[in-house]
């Protein structure tokens, strides 16, 4: 069975992931910071990890026999005073996880970043795609977006210097059944 280690395990999106993989016969290391919520149903194909992603040593314990991983932590905040702990997570966190894949020699990642960092204009009639260059003077002034733009800035030139395969998906928002918090 593949094992694929997914992180933010208890967001919106993380737990709809986690369910699809263990139905597609997934094994998941399932990584949030307050471990997983007691909806999961208890399989042995979903290994629930209590972990910091700044605590290193511990992520790199859990990524052993891993196949790919699912980069979906993250913190939205509009307050100034969040932005170091923004800057740790989307920045430093990301760029440790794919340092700690690459030495694992896992080389499939899923990197989830934001809509904001690419489809924010000045003109309705823009439709971004893979060329298009960050919205940085449009979304700069707020701290989530900055750090997005800075990650995924990084997670490409990560990407090229270690050979890993990664994906960058940019959604929007997220709606659907199971949003308990009614804002995904």
């Amino acid at each position: 069975m593949k094992r694929v280690l997914v992180t933010g395990a208890n967001g919106f999106l993380g737990k709809h992931l986690i369910t699809e993989l263990v139905n597609q016969n997934y094994q998941i290391v399932a990584v949030s910071r307050r471990g997983l919520q007691p909806k999961f149903p208890h399989t042995k194909k979903i290994i629930d990890c209590k972990i910091s992603l700044s605590d290193r040593d511990a992520l790199g314990q859990v990524m052993n026999e891993v196949v790919a991983v699912v980069h979906l932590a993250g913190m939205v905040s509009r307050k100034e005073e969040d932005y170091a702990k923004m800057y740790e997570l989307h920045v430093t966190a990301t760029e440790e996880l794919l340092r700690l894949a690459a030495k694992k020699n896992i080389k499939n990642i899923i990197y989830l970043s934001s809509s904001g960092t690419l489809a924010c204009s000045g003109s309705s009639s823009d439709i971004p795609n893979e060329d298009t260059q960050f919205a940085e003077k449009i979304v700069n002034r707020w701290g989530y977006y900055k750090t997005k733009i800075i990650a995924e800035r990084n997670v490409g030139e990560l990407a090229r210097e270690l050979d890993l395969n990664v994906v960058t998906i940019n959604p929007s928002l997220f709606l659907g059944p199971g949003d308990d918090a009614f804002s995904s």
